[in-house]
């Protein structure tokens, strides 16, 4: 004897595909760069968490800021808060310097200090890299801003970051970063 779906089975079940489709709508709309600005701020518009499976595409969009909509993506997914570590965490244990560029400094700059806390560790081992990317200076910048880092430690990498990159414009930044901690 064969099983039936009863009604509501079947109508939850297209529902779900309805749902499906319509998330693959929306990776496609946003991973396009022919997407309008106002469609992209729709889509944004559902909010977390009805865009919760959409938060991997999201921010591979972060891997290059020169994307039309990367901006208005960054500044949606900064208002996400906890769920966006597990994520943010692999991003910056990962080998795109490009990415964790802009990820620290489109997003992670948004967040408050509670919630840099926890990639605390993740900030630190960027510190240090040293590569053209400016990653280590990036992850510094967030330890600085925040507090996060002990003086002692700060003033010994910013003395190497200032003599690993002597005589360049990075200096200047180091420069601002120390005079900010301080």
């Amino acid at each position: 004897m064969s099983k039936r779906v009863s009604f509501h089975q079947e109508d939850f079940l297209l529902e779900r595909i309805g749902m499906e489709d319509s998330l693959q709508m929306m990776r496609t709309k946003i991973l396009s760069k022919k997407t309008p600005p106002e469609e992209i701020t729709t889509l944004l518009a559902k909010g977390y968490p009805a865009l919760a499976p959409l938060v991997p595409t999201l921010l591979e969009k972060l891997q290059d800021m020169n994307w039309p909509n990367a901006w208005q993506v960054a500044r949606f997914l900064s208002t996400i808060g906890r769920p966006l570590l597990p994520y943010v965490r692999d991003i910056l244990q990962g080998d795109d310097r490009v990415w964790q560029y802009w990820l620290l400094y489109a997003l992670v700059e948004r967040w408050d200090t509670e919630l840099v806390a926890h990639i605390q560790a993740e900030l630190f081992t960027l510190t240090q890299l040293t590569d053209k990317e400016e990653v280590d200076i990036a992850a510094l910048s967030q330890l600085a801003k925040r507090q996060l880092i002990d003086d002692e430690t700060f003033h010994q990498i910013v003395e190497q970051k200032k003599q690993l990159y002597q005589d360049t414009i990075i200096q200047e930044e180091l420069d601002e970063i120390d005079h900010v901690h301080s």
